[in-house]
């Protein structure tokens, strides 16, 4: 009887582990999101020592990145970031993926230099890309975007050169697809 007890008790903890290991794995939310949002901060900070956008009032002490500039939310979630003409230069930062309900993203107008980095590929919510007015280069590879409907890469001073299945992926698609002259 007591074995019996011992058993379930040990399956019973398993059980509640395994629910909590489910729960922080898929535990992202708008604290984990503020979090990226501040190393985004940190990113852009270090490159811009001088002329800074809005971006840099971003505060570690406030609870709700949903009321910081250019930040776009659902109730609990960060869903679009907005640094157009926020005097940004150098590299762009190569974590947006982890902003997993990322829909709206705009780096436009800016001098963002350097290849569009591999991980903007891993952005599935992205509905929105707009990266005109910025010198970057190298081979788009944004075939993963399934849920891309609008691409802006007008007055875009390319470093490289655009991928042509990337051009034919968004004709197919009827995605409004903008390209640099």
């Amino acid at each position: 009887m007591l074995e019996d007890k011992t058993i379930i008790s040990i399956v019973m903890l398993r059980v509640l582990l395994l629910i909590t290991a489910v729960f922080t794995v898929s535990g992202n939310s708008l604290s984990t999101d503020k979090e990226i949002l501040l190393n985004l901060k940190s990113f852009l900070e270090k490159q811009n020592r001088v002329n800074r956008g809005r971006y840099s009032e971003w505060n570690l002490w406030s609870s709700n990145p949903c009321e910081w500039h250019g930040i776009f939310c659902s109730p609990d979630r960060v869903t679009g970031i907005n640094l157009s003409n926020s005097k940004i230069s150098g590299e762009m930062f190569n974590n947006f993926s982890a902003l997993t309900h990322l829909q709206h993203l705009d780096l436009s107008r800016n001098t963002l230099k350097g290849v569009i980095p591999d991980d903007l590929n891993r952005c599935h919510s992205l509905v929105y890309l707009n990266l005109s007015h910025n010198i970057l280069g190298g081979e788009l590879m944004l075939t993963r975007l399934t849920s891309l409907q609008k691409l802006d890469l007008s007055m875009l001073t390319k470093t490289g050169k655009e991928n042509e299945r990337t051009r034919e992926f968004y004709e197919v698609r009827q995605c409004a697809y903008v390209l640099g002259a």
